[in-house]
Order: structure tokens, then C-alpha cells, then sequence
């Protein structure tokens, strides 16, 4: 405080050098007029009026030299650091020069320390941490209370996104809650039956002892057997596509219908049907490679069941394509075809359209489940008598799995694979 007031004194001091050397020169000018003395006062009349022009520019000369001492250096300082904040950077903090910015460095230090706290905040929020503390500096701040705004508004609409989803997954829950009740129910019927008939021809072999008897039994024994198997096939895709992640992988498409069609080179109706694939290019398929095959295993096996053998010659034709982001896959046969009443039913659990079918009625209910699930679709189209024309549409998960892989090239691994949480 003392040498505050030293500074307004020596200021002050100066001042009054200056006021008196004029009030000086005043005077002694108001002395020789009065005394009429005119011839003295023109001849120093020039000293008169530059003694105290010097006086005031020499204490002038001094006072600014202080001022430019104490304050110039402060000032390029402060020019420095508002340069800093007009390009948006944020310095650490303003020195002090003199006491006299005390107040000044105080505001602007705290200036600097919110826009740290406003940066701070924003990373956070940008993170999805809302619980970092921050407080505007007065009901004024715009800045701050726009962030506010901001991170309340991001922070509910996570809230009611966390809901969303929470009333999703509890609305598939139930779905498939149910799904496994009706699959229960009905699949222990299909399983029994089976049994049944195994146990009955059993007891009966038992008590036969011509062996051509024994062995006509045994091959009835085939029948109930792969309806047993069909069954417990069929539960076991039913229960991974429920319950498995999905995998991007990437699928040479048409080499990959060639070995599911060679698969089921045990049908009974293989060599009866003609096979071709067409394709324009070569079409790779981004997607889950057990569910794909899953799917297209059964509408293959659904040509090879359900053919015409009243006709001379039997086709399968399947025909593939790439559009956007989507791979479509067109199977075209001239089997039996259904009816177009089953239709819309032919896509039901348990439903059978023809009395020749001896699986449980899951195929194409699964098939289309597992469409579902890699947000795909199918639709089928057929006229009794004439055939009938499935045409799936895969979503083509490229950009999942080449984002994937730059991952994992950049950690060094060499599995390229793609795990989808649905």
C-alpha cells in the first residue's frame, strides 16, 4: 500500500511542477504589465513562455519513460497471449508485471481457466462422460451455458436411447421366449411320434425271427429315424441363430452355393435335378458364413424334396447379383410349386404345404429367421404345378469388416473376422 501511495505521490509531484512553473510564468507576466514595464516584458517574453514549455516537457519526458518502463512490456505480453485466444488457443496463464494489472491478470487468468474447463467439459461429453463438474461463471456465460444445455440434452437422449434399447431387447426377449415355447411344444410332439414308431418296430423285430422280416423292419426303421434327425437338426440351427454372434467373414459366393449344393449329394433326388449357377462376376458376400449357408442349404434342399416327377426333366437355376450393398440371390426351379393359398403360411413355424414333406415344417420359418437376423430378407413366389422362384437379399457387410481389419492390422493380429453383437 505504502508504495502505491510513493507512485501517486511522485505523479502527483510532477503534476504540480508543471502547474506551478505555468502559474510562475503567470505571474511574473502579470507583474510587469502592472507595472507598465512593457519594453522588459517583450524582451523576455520568449524566455517567459519556453522556460515553463521546458519544465513540462522534461517532467513529461520523465513521467512517460516510467510509464513505458512498467506498463509497455505488459502491454506486448497481453498482445501476445489475446493473439493466442484469437486463433483459439488457450495459454496456461498471464504473468504479473506490476501490481497495478493485479485485477486485470485476475479476470483474464480466470478467462483462461474456464475456456481449460469448457475444453475439458466438451472432451468429456464428446467421450459420453457426463459427470465431469463444470460450473458457467455467471448466468450470463453463453458459452458455458450452452455446454450445459448441451450436455443435459445429450445426456437424455442416451437416457431414452439406453430405453429404447432396454424396451427392444425386452420386447425379442419375449419374442423369443415365445418362439421357444411354441418350438417346445411342438418339437417334442415331432420327437415323440418318431420314437414311437421306432419303439413299436423295434418290439416287433424282437419278436420276429425270419431274418428277410428283420431286415424289412429295419429299413422301415429309416423313415422315423431321419425325422428324428431332421428334427434335432433343425432345433440345433434354431437354437445358434437365437443364441450365437454373428461372424462377417467374407464368402466367394458362387463357389460357396457349389459346395452346399454338393453337400447334399446324398439326396435321393440329386442326380435327378440339373444345377447351374449364374453369375455375371465373381460376387464376394460380406456376412455371417454358417448362418448364409444355413439359409440356402435349406431352400436347396426344399428343390431337391419337392420335384415334379411327373415331368421328364427337372432344374434348379440359381442366378446371383450385387446391388448397393445388397447381394441377391434368385433360386428358380420347376418342382411341384405350391399353392397360392399356402403362400403367405409357407414362411410359418411348423407349417408343411405338402404332405410329402417329413421334417417338422421349420426349414424355411428358420431360414427366414436367420435372414432376419443379418437384417436380410426373402420372399417367395410359386404357382402349383408350375415351380417356384426364391429370391433372397443379403446385406453385403463390407464396410464392418475392411473397418475390422484396420483395426486389427494396426494391433497386429491376423484374424480379420467381425463380431456383431444381435
Amino acid at each position: 500500500m505504502s508504495k502505491r501511495a510513493n507512485k501517486l505521490g511522485r505523479l502527483t509531484i510532477i503534476l504540480f511542477m508543471i502547474f506551478l512553473s505555468h502559474v510562475s510564468t503567470i505571474v511574473v507576466l502579470l507583474f510587469y504589465w502592472l507595472q507598465k514595464d512593457l519594453s522588459t516584458l517583450k524582451e523576455n517574453l520568449l524566455v517567459f513562455a519556453f522556460v515553463p514549455l521546458l519544465i513540462s516537457i522534461v517532467l513529461l519526458t520523465v513521467l512517460f519513460m516510467q510509464v513505458k518502463r512498467k506498463y509497455v512490456p505488459y502491454i506486448h505480453t497481453l498482445t501476445f497471449f489475446l493473439q493466442k485466444l484469437i486463433k483459439g488457443e488457450v495459454p496456461k496463464w498471464i504473468p504479473h508485471a506490476t501490481k497495478d494489472t493485479r485485477e486485470l491478470n485476475y479476470m483474464l487468468n480466470k478467462l483462461i481457466l474456464q475456456k481449460k474447463q469448457e475444453i475439458a467439459f466438451a472432451e468429456g461429453i464428446g467421450k459420453g462422460d457426463y459427470s465431469i463438474p463444470f460450473l458457467p461463471l455467471s448466468k450470463y456465460d453463453q458459452m458455458g451455458n450452452a455446454l450445459i444445455k448441451m450436455r443435459n440434452a445429450l445426456k437424455d437422449a442416451e437416457i431414452k436411447k439406453e430405453q429404447k434399447h432396454y424396451r427392444l431387447r425386452q420386447e425379442e426377449l419375449a419374442k423369443v421366449n415365445h418362439q421357444l415355447e411354441r418350438f417346445l411344444y411342438a418339437t417334442s410332439h415331432d420327437m415323440r411320434a418318431p420314437l414311437t414308431t421306432l419303439l413299436g418296430l423295434i418290439s416287433l423285430a424282437k419278436r420276429e425271427t425270419d431274418a428277410d422280416n428283420i431286415r424289412s423292419l429295419a429299413g422301415m426303421m429309416e423313415i422315423p429315424i431321419q425325422k428324428l434327425d431332421c428334427v434335432l437338426k433343425q432345433a440345433s440351427v434354431f437354437s445358434r441363430n437365437i443364441h450365437e454372434q454373428i461372424w462377417i467373414e467374407p464368402i466367394f459366393i458362387s463357389e460357396f452355393i457349389e459346395q452346399i449344393w454338393q453337400d447334399l449329394k446324398d439326396h435321393k433326388n440329386f442326380s435327378k435335378v440339373s444345377f447351374g449357377i449364374e453369375t455375371p462376376n465373381e460376387i464376394i458376400l460380406y456376412s455371417d458364413p454358417v448362418r448364409v449357408s444355413h439359409a440356402i442349404k435349406q431352400i436347396l434342399k426344399n428343390a431337391l424334396d419337392f420335384i415334379d416327377n411327373t415331368k421328364s426333366f427337372s432344374y434348379l437355376k440359381v442366378q446371383t447379383h450385387l446391388s448397393h450393398d445388397v447381394v441377391i440371390i434368385e433360386f428358380k426351379d420347376n418342382g411341384m410349386g405350391i399353392d397360392k393359398n399356402y403362400i403367405d403360411k409357407i414362411f410359418s413355424m411348423f407349417y408343411r404345404a405338402s404332405e410329402k414333406s417329413i421334417g417338422p415344417g421349420l426349414g424355411l420359418y428358420i431360414a427366414k429367421e436367420i435372414l432376419n437376423k443379418l437384417n436380410s430378407h426373402i420372399q417367395l413366389d410359386s404357382e402349383l404345378g408350375m415351380g417356384t422362384n426364391v429370391i433372397i437379399e443379403i446385406k453385403n457387410e463390407k464396410n464392418v469388416f475392411l473397418f475390422n481389419k484396420s483395426v486389427v492390422a494396426s494391433n497386429g493380429f491376423e484374424n480379420h473376422s467381425k463380431q456383431i453383437a444381435r
